[in-house]
């Protein structure tokens, strides 16, 4: 079968993907009778009926809901291959998107070793805390916290987090914070309130529970939005920060922050960072390269933090060193 009725296609996946004809018509630039028409006319030339009508809605079938997923992905190709062929420098760009905490507070860090021998590349970083969909954004990879991928994408496990109290060192001091200590009633704490969507994300609470401290709300403190900002705050000496140790292991290993507790009182979370790209796409010499050193940093982070536990908990004098798996 030739490939024919284009319009029609795009005005099936958008009224798919977005839930309704006036969506697909604000996405389109059209109105809604626009692509009530389009749909109808492809119907006719396929032969299949693929919404049922009512007076209210347009209702898609089985038929048009299995073939959603594929089809957002081709017309997503589609308009990637016509931004490709339409710019001379494709070749050199490369668009990545990652949450916010993880730019600021990792990838910054070493992206500079990415440009020594690459320096003519048009790198390109989305730091946004939304769920970017790669299938119909224009992005050669997602860095991502998040369960495993679904069978439309390629992805690589980078290094899976850790949560656990941080402070700075006159901070320890000042409120005598040790693996002894059993409650946090006179501590202030730093709350980072931008939170993840894994389950096992610990809270103070949770925290608390899996190590023996008295129960209470522990609601006390200064809450932040940002990650970033709750571990300035924590650096300056405000209070104590329950965060990932993702994003706070230069600020630990240039003496900035802490573990008061020692490395032992962390508990491991749900979700592991993750590389995802498209499955249909082939990647380019320059996306292959940053692919293979994105892998080879994300293994020397990973026996950075193994060395920085182990010498951490070789170094307690206490019996409390326990390592909580939720």
């Amino acid at each position: 079968m030739r490939l024919a009725h284009l319009n029609g296609l795009k005005a099936l996946e958008a009224t798919l993907r977005l839930g309704s004809l006036t969506g697909a018509a604000k996405d389109l630039g059209v109105t809604p009778a626009a692509v009530g028409q389009q749909i109808r006319t492809l119907e006719l030339y396929l032969g299949v009926a693929l919404f049922r009508r009512t007076r209210r809605a347009a209702i898609p079938t089985a038929r048009a809901r299995q073939v959603q997923p594929r089809l957002t992905a081709h017309i997503a190709g589609l308009a990637a291959l016509m931004a490709e062929l339409a710019d001379a420098d494709s070749e050199r760009r490369l668009a990545i998107t990652l949450p916010a905490s993880l730019a600021e507070n990792w990838l910054t860090h070493r992206i500079a070793d990415f440009y020594q021998s690459r320096s003519s590349v048009d790198l390109r970083l989305d730091a946004t805390n939304r769920m970017v969909d790669l299938l119909t954004e224009d992005f050669d990879f997602a860095l991502r916290y998040s369960l495993p991928s679904d069978d439309m994408f390629e992805e690589i496990e980078l290094f899976g987090d850790h949560v656990l109290p941080l402070c700075s060192p006159d901070f320890a001091r000042r409120y005598e914070i040790s693996s002894r200590l059993r409650s946090l009633k006179d501590i202030p704490l730093v709350h980072l309130d931008d939170r993840t969507p894994d389950p096992e994300w610990a809270d103070w609470a949770t925290w608390g529970d899996a190590f023996g401290f008295e129960p209470g709300p522990q609601r006390h403190g200064v809450h932040y939005t940002q990650v970033a900002s709750g571990i300035e705050a924590a650096k300056a000496g405000q209070g104590l920060v329950l965060c990932g140790i993702t994003e706070a292991f230069i600020s630990l290993h240039r003496g900035h922050l802490i573990m008061p507790f020692g490395p032992g009182m962390r508990c491991h979370t749900g979700y592991k960072y993750r590389l995802v790209w498209r499955k249909d796409r082939e990647l380019s010499e320059l996306q292959e390269d940053f692919k293979r050193w994105l892998t080879k940093q994300a293994e020397a982070f990973s026996a950075s933090v193994d060395e920085w536990f182990c010498s951490g908990e070789t170094s307690e004098q206490t019996d409390t060193d326990r390592d909580v798996s939720r």
